[in-house]
């Protein structure tokens, strides 16, 4: 049934993109650049821009072509049924516990950054405990985990538009205020490399643009307010990012943002609103982590159930058959959770120097999911014979330059860590093809 307006629609892209990232990222954007702040803004502008471009070329797939789902989905219905298994198995077994198990451990940080304790251990007791804790929910309780998941949509935005104004009020009329001060110095030299690391960085502030797409079926005139609701929402993302990035920008020198970017935010609120009313502020931001981490456990959950519905995966009818009264794999939950811990082990072994290599397994598993996109998009040019020159050719090449640009970015950004994740990932992929082959 038909039920939401463009203003509705409007909200609920903007409630699906912003997320953590923000949060997360500023820091290491501001790094990125050398502490320059137009640098920062024009990267935040640029992926904001990227994602935009792959946004609407999945518009046209789900208007023209009437496609609706997950982007394995997609990659089926277009490129062809192994085609969508192996996007999926990528899904499943690379992108959705990746992004979790960073997520699950960025929960972890500000949940002792808000108590005031420093302690690696704990981080990775919480993390585990995280995953465990929101599988969990998802498995057993999902109505309250939908209740959370709304709930966290309205939250997340209270930090992000006081900080927006505040800070910039507190930057320009305030005598401690550093925003001039921020604008007009940088920290370090600028690199090349910098500025494509920052831009993949954003591309990370950003992901969960797919999940827009789910909401197609539900307007009340699709093809004309879906295309709308993406520019309008990316917009208001863009700019929603843009004054929180300057609004942090007047409180504190920019080094302090590098150096320690989740105390930094945490002291930020509470220079403008105090001891208690920042401390306030901040649980917003842990509990806006909470709902990203928590939506997150939603995709990835369902991952090895998606693959399963193709019949190519070994155990398919296994998967299909144990399921919760909400229809739910209790076999995926569990495989999802147990790869996700395996992810953010990896992840701990990089950042505590264990693996004598940080390997980011948030922004690469993101840029290297746009390999993906490229086919999808290069269809689409082939198959929309029935549509004006600018949803055939012009939207779809804009969105492969997009997907291009963004897997640079990775590469550029990480170099040989890059490669080594690809490596990490083409043995997985070939494991899947192994078990594509063997499913009877």
């Amino acid at each position: 049934m038909k039920k939401y307006n463009l203003k509705t629609a409007v909200a609920m892209v903007v409630g699906i993109i912003i997320g953590a990232g923000v949060f997360f990222k500023s820091g290491s954007i501001l790094s990125s650049t050398g502490g320059n702040l137009w640098l920062g803004m024009l990267s935040w502008i640029i992926g904001g821009m990227l994602i935009m471009s792959s946004a609407y070329a999945f518009v046209i797939l789900t208007n023209d072509f009437k496609i609706s789902g997950g982007v394995n989905e997609y990659a089926g219905q277009t490129i062809g049924k192994k085609y969508g298994y192996f996007t999926g198995f990528y899904m499943a077994v690379v992108y959705f516990p990746c992004i979790c198990s960073v997520i699950a451990w960025l929960c972890a940080k500000y949940t002792l950054v808000l108590f005031a304790v420093n302690s690696d251990i704990w981080i990775i007791i919480l993390s585990f405990s995280y995953l465990i804790l929101f599988t969990l929910l998802n498995v057993l309780a999902p109505l309250i985990s939908g209740k959370l998941q709304v709930s966290a949509t309205i939250i997340k935005l209270i930090p992000l538009a006081f900080i927006a104004v505040a800070g910039v009020i507190y930057g320009l009329f305030f005598e401690n205020g550093y925003l001039i001060f921020n604008f007009t110095h940088e920290t370090s030299e600028i690199t090349t490399s910098g500025i494509w690391q920052a831009i993949c960085s954003t591309v990370f502030a950003y992901e969960g643009w797919i999940c827009v797409t789910s909401i197609n079926n539900e307007l009340n005139d699709s093809k004309r307010d879906f295309p709308k609701a993406i520019f309008f929402g990316a917009i208001i993302c863009i700019l929603t990012y843009l004054l929180y990035y300057i609004g942090l920008a007047g409180t504190y020198p920019n080094e302090d943002f590098i150096v320690d970017n989740d105390n930094t935010v945490k002291k930020a609120f509470m220079l403008l609103l105090g001891k208690y009313g920042g401390t306030i502020l901040y649980i917003f931001v842990l509990i806006s982590s909470f709902g990203c981490l928590n939506g997150l456990c939603i995709a990835n959950i369902r991952g090895f159930q998606n693959l399963a519905s193709y019949n190519e995966f070994i155990g398919s009818k296994q998967i299909n058959h144990k399921k919760t009264k909400s229809g739910l794999s209790y076999y995926s939950a569990i495989l999802a959770l147990v790869i996700a811990i395996i992810w953010g082990t990896f992840w701990f072994l990089c950042i505590y120097n264990v693996i004598p290599r940080i390997i980011d397994i948030s922004e690469l598993s993101i840029s290297f999911l746009y390999v993906f996109y490229i086919p999808i998009y290069i269809y689409i040019m082939i198959k929309n014979k029935n549509s004006s020159f600018i949803r055939r050719y012009i939207i779809p090449i804009l969105a492969i330059i997009a997907s291009i640009i963004i897997i640079i970015s990775g590469i550029i950004a990480h170099k040989l860590n890059s490669l080594i994740f690809l490596i990490i990932c083409a043995l997985l992929i070939f494991i899947g093809f192994i078990i594509e082959k063997r499913k009877d």
